[in-house]
């Protein structure tokens, strides 16, 4: 089950014990539209137990968001925030491993699933006048953020670079 993925990446640290996972279990979408894509474990060795390749698959899917969103950062700035929603908000591991590998603050409802609003009221052009209304500063008690690891941050700030995220710190 997702519950029994999730805690099960967590009981693996970040890096996945330099486990990888290209995600492509249905081939690859955005942003390189492959549907002959396959899903590969690179770097699987008999130390590895499913604990690291569930954590190897949350990891790898978080990566693939991170090269969407470096892709909409070249083209419209900066992004950020990133908004989420859907079931795998209520876990506490998995958006956390998104927001530490984009390095962006994920916010995540506290309310439920929203898709309905997404659904709703964005495609009808009704996103900027309601933005205020479900903004996290007009109801911070109802959602849910999540940063970046700050040891990372600040040595990225300092102009310190690291190959992986688990180099600055746990997570």
């Amino acid at each position: 089950s997702f519950e029994d993925l999730i805690s099960l990446a967590g009981k693996a640290g970040a890096g996945a014990g330099g486990l990888v996972c290209l995600p492509f279990f249905a081939g690859e979408r955005s942003p390189n539209w492959n549907l002959n894509a396959r899903a590969i474990l690179f770097g699987l060795t008999l130390q590895h137990d499913i604990r690291y390749i569930c954590r190897s698959v949350l990891e790898g899917v978080a990566f693939r968001l991170r090269s969407l969103s470096e892709i909409l950062c070249a083209l419209s700035g900066d992004i950020r925030e990133v908004r989420a929603s859907g079931g795998f908000t209520h876990s506490g591991l998995w958006p956390q491993i998104i927001a530490s590998v984009t390095n962006k603050d994920l916010l995540a409802p506290t309310w439920g699933e929203n898709a309905g609003f997404a659904d709703y009221v964005l495609p009808r052009g009704h996103g900027a006048e309601r933005h205020d209304t479900f903004s996290y500063e007009t109801r911070a008690g109802q959602w849910r953020g999540l940063r970046p690891p700050v040891r990372r941050v600040a040595r990225e700030r300092r102009g310190e670079r690291g190959e992986f995220t688990h180099e600055a710190g746990p997570g």
